[in-house]
């Protein structure tokens, strides 16, 4: 993947992740684009400084570009539990934002039909079908692995969100490493405990 490539991905993961979009309109064609500003975050030992210079970079170049609507779905494991609140808001963030897309994800399924993966899979291929540019995914995990390449064969660029589908060719991940994050958490506990008495 090129250069050029290589941003427009980032910059999809970018839009994904922080509902960041514009209009189908240049700029002064009766519209006021208002460029994208970050909220300032306080530095501390936690601050993932590479990542926060990289979205910096994205945003001053979509604040740059010609900004057009990317048609976009958010895939999520279930629309409702602990995913209800995410639907709410990224529904809300793209109708706030004028994103053409849609927040889809399984409510309920019944213990003789499909499988929450199949479903989440045939979701994929539906928003492919529909037209959409990009897809915001939470997948279950590598059963998407197929689902996800087709879409990328399809010129959709897939941003895991959450758990990552590392062996297909989605675009990015945008998640904790739970494994490294543990660590980190674990050494930094140790750290801060007082030291046991006689050593």
């Amino acid at each position: 993947m090129g250069r050029i490539g290589r941003w427009s991905t980032t910059v999809l993961g970018l839009a994904l992740t922080t509902a960041a979009c514009a209009s189908d309109q240049p700029p002064g064609a009766g519209e006021q684009i208002t460029p994208i500003q970050r909220a300032p975050i306080q530095d501390n030992e936690f601050t993932p400084v590479e990542l926060e210079d990289t979205v910096d970079r994205l945003v001053a170049e979509i604040n740059a570009s010609a900004l057009r609507t990317m048609p976009m779905a958010v895939v999520l494991k279930n629309a409702a539990g602990f995913w209800g609140p995410v639907v709410t808001a990224a529904t809300r963030a793209m109708a706030e934002l004028g994103v053409v897309g849609s927040v889809i994800g399984p409510i309920a399924l019944s213990e003789d039909g499909p499988k929450p993966e199949e479903v989440q899979n045939e979701q994929i291929a539906q928003a492919v079908e529909d037209g959409v540019e990009g897809i915001g995914l939470a997948p279950f995990g590598d059963l998407q692995t197929t689902a996800v390449d087709e879409a990328v064969a399809n010129d959709v660029h897939v941003v895991t969100l959450d758990n990552d589908v590392a062996a297909s060719k989605r675009s990015i991940y945008v998640g904790t490493l739970n494994e490294s994050a543990g660590v980190t958490a674990a050494e930094t506990l140790l750290e801060m405990l007082p030291r046991p008495r006689g050593r």
